[in-house]
């Protein structure tokens, strides 16, 4: 083996270090700087979660009162009761007792097929034309609130009379419902 002169050794040692500053450089600083930056970004990301957290703190009050306003308006928009069977009746004495106060007559209130919260019945009824008018404008805005699916007229009677009389109206009605614990 022949020996290194003199410039060889020193480039040698050059490199040797070289590879020791880079060695230290990839194993000890660029962690470290990089464990810096995730701080940092982990301290922003911490910044806005606590800016958004001291908003929905500061909001409560206002979301407090939204939900006793909600509560209290519960009843407008649908039936409040602890079973469906009992929403049903319910609902069926709100159309009975309306159809009642107009003048007009009942035949049968039946329950249809739907959405778990959601009460389908289908009333039909005899009614003259100025009673169908007012029955439906009330259903539509006493509380609950009733959506009238569908209507449907047979004026049969009239047409064989030949004069307005009572008419079989077939009334589809939709009112929310939720459940609530029985007292």
């Amino acid at each position: 083996m022949t020996g290194l002169s003199r410039r060889e050794q020193r480039l040698l040692a050059i490199g040797i270090l070289l590879a020791g500053v880079t060695l230290l450089w990839v194993l000890v600083v660029v962690p470290i700087a990089d464990g810096f930056a995730e701080r940092d970004v982990r301290r922003d990301q911490l910044v806005a979660l606590h800016a958004r957290n001291a908003r929905l703190i500061q909001a409560l009050p206002r979301w407090r009162n939204l939900d006793t306003a909600q509560r209290a308006s519960a009843t407008r928009y649908g039936i409040l009761a602890p079973s469906v069977e009992t929403a049903t009746e319910l609902s069926r004495e709100g159309i009975s007792r309306t159809v009642a106060g107009e003048g007009g007559s009942v035949k049968t209130i039946r329950e249809q097929p739907g959405r778990s919260d959601r009460l389908r019945l289908r009333a039909d009824l005899q009614l003259t034309s100025g009673q169908l008018t007012a029955i439906l404008r009330k259903l539509e805005n006493q509380a609950p609130i009733m959506i009238i699916d569908s209507v449907s007229i047979t004026a049969d009677q009239a047409a064989a009379a030949g004069r307005a009389a009572a008419m079989d109206v077939r009334i589809d009605t939709i009112t929310s419902y939720s459940r609530v614990p029985a007292r």
